[in-house]
């Protein structure tokens, strides 16, 4: 896959954690030792993040599901849109098992 089969749901993820932490991509790209150029492209969805995205969770200090579901996200923009749809509709099953049990 191209670049620009980028989905942008892993870098408004990012973004989300940055705001949070009161980051700026350009600090960030610092923190986990990245080019500036490159970091604005992963946040503006035009390139894929790295492989190894422990890092950046680790910079994030994310810990737990929260950990795993961003690791995940982010491993899910190198795989092919078919897997990407299915493993959403999985997730979506589980919630509503999920919540039936709830109640």
């Amino acid at each position: 896959m191209a670049d620009t089969d980028v989905s942008p749901a892993f870098s408004l993820l990012v973004q989300s954690y940055l705001s949070k932490k009161g980051l700026s991509g350009s600090t960030f790209a610092k923190l986990v030792d990245a080019d500036q150029t490159y970091m604005s492209r992963c946040l503006s969805a035009r390139r894929y993040p790295p492989e190894d995205l422990e890092p950046w969770a680790d910079v994030l200090d994310l810990k737990g599901e929260e950990r795993e579901r961003f690791l995940e996200e982010g491993y899910l923009t190198r795989t092919h849109p078919y897997i990407v749809s299915f493993v959403e509709r999985q997730r979506k099953e589980l919630d509503k098992l999920r919540r039936g049990k709830q109640h």
